[in-house]
């Protein structure tokens, strides 16, 4: 059984953006010290979303594929999905992965600047660069708007680029 989260501050929005409460918007950064839970909270919102909106597609970004295995994609199995998730239990090891279903036909697709032609044609919902802080280069973000559908359905469902460092 996980372990609720808690989210205070500014970070507690997020979760009110699901429920309409507040409007989202088009760009968010969090920042934060390292072991401040960070990575933690926005897999438990993009889950969140993904439920809320079946269908949705979301690319878990950073500089390079290979660097997720060790660091975000352990919390996503471990601490959101959940160990015994099917895409955890059936699925092919981190190394070899390029997404995970949720189950109501959404999806978290794994992405890295190392293959840069494989991010601006997949029209994800939601972006969420991890490890921002790797690239000073402002282009790189921008540019992401090119992988990014409109900024919102007539279900309500917005898209965002979210960033953390």
């Amino acid at each position: 059984m996980m372990k609720p989260l808690e989210v205070h501050g500014e970070l507690s929005q997020m979760f009110e953006w699901l429920t309409g409460a507040k409007r989202a918007p088009r760009e968010c950064l969090v920042e934060g010290p390292a072991g401040s839970g960070k990575t933690r909270i926005i897999l438990r919102f993009l889950y969140q979303y993904a439920l809320m909106f079946p269908g949705s597609k979301i690319m878990l970004l950073r500089a390079t594929r290979v660097s997720m295995d060790d660091t975000v994609l352990p919390e996503l199995e471990e601490c959101v999905l959940g160990v015994d998730h099917p895409s955890v239990v059936g699925g092919p090891s981190r190394s070899h992965r390029e997404s995970y279903d949720v189950g109501n036909g959404s999806r978290f697709v794994l992405r890295g600047f190392d293959n840069e032609y494989k991010l601006y044609s997949g029209q994800f919902h939601v972006i969420y660069y991890i490890e921002l802080a790797e690239h000073e280069d402002e282009e790189k973000w921008g540019n992401l708007y090119r992988a990014r559908r409109g900024t919102l359905d007539d279900d309500g469902q917005f898209r965002m680029l979210i960033g953390a460092c």
